[in-house]
């Protein structure tokens, strides 16, 4: 039997699901909630009680479409309730996919840009926006601290343990930030294959946030690389791997 519900679980934002999900939210057969657990997590005064309401609820509805959820881990207040709550629905037919980034540089700098452009369009716009759409890129160089940037890889650290746990405790499709930067087509076909779905026609209209070296993107990035050095040495490696790995995509646009 096909799958009825899958669950889409990234360790944070930052990997590439908002492409992913745009791209299967134009298949008629198939219905998407991102980040529930997220939003009810910033807006309600019990999130923990209010999160396990709408599992609950979600288990229950009725959905003659197949239900895609993304989540993300470090939203989710009670870790062992959604995971045993996900691993039975799981044992009963629903897919899992597991989608993270394997750099922890590249995270970091990709939450601070995104930080940044929120800032700058709730300014402009009146509303913050994490995603950037085509045509909506800003050319501002993002400032960026030594501390926080620290700070924020320490966060991701902790995040990759908390996935590994849970890949570790559900079967499921393990895909990355640079399969959806290869080929959003190619994963969108993995994701179909697994819901047992034709593959939808699909446009989508969201690029990158940064675009050029690092260097060219962060402002204080040569003091950044610096303290590095002095503080986490042992860094400087996947500094240089995510350098690499920038310039290689500067002109990255995903394509259908």
């Amino acid at each position: 039997m096909s799958p009825r519900r899958a669950y889409l679980l990234m360790p944070w934002g930052r990997v590439g699901s908002n492409l992913v999900l745009q791209a299967m939210a134009q298949s008629p057969a198939v219905r998407c909630e991102n980040e529930p657990l997220t939003a009810i997590r910033a807006r309600e005064a019990d999130p923990d009680a209010a999160q396990k309401d709408w599992m609950r609820r979600s288990l229950e509805d009725p959905e003659p479409r197949v239900r895609l959820v993304n989540l993300s881990l470090r939203s989710i207040v009670d870790d062992d309730f959604f995971l045993e709550a996900i691993r039975a629905d799981a044992a009963a037919g629903a897919a899992v996919v597991f989608l993270e980034r394997r750099n922890p540089v590249e995270v970091a700098f990709s939450a601070l840009r995104a930080e940044h452009y929120a800032a700058v369009h709730r300014e402009r716009f009146g509303r913050a926006t994490w995603a950037v759409r085509r045509g909506r890129e800003i050319d501002l160089r993002t400032p960026v601290d030594p501390a926080r940037f620290l700070g924020l890889l320490d966060a991701v650290a902790a995040d990759a343990r908390r996935m590994a746990r849970w890949r570790a405790a559900l079967p499921g499709l393990d895909l990355y930030y640079s399969d959806v930067a290869l080929s959003l087509a190619m994963v969108v076909e993995e994701i179909c294959a697994r819901l047992d779905l034709p593959v939808p026609r699909y446009e989508v209209d969201m690029v990158k946030a940064i675009r050029r070296p690092y260097a060219a993107e962060f402002e204080g990035y040569e003091a950044l690389r610096a303290e590095v050095a002095r503080r986490r040495p042992d860094l400087l490696g996947v500094f240089e791997a995510a350098d690499a790995g920038a310039a290689a995509q500067e002109a990255l646009a995903v394509a259908p």
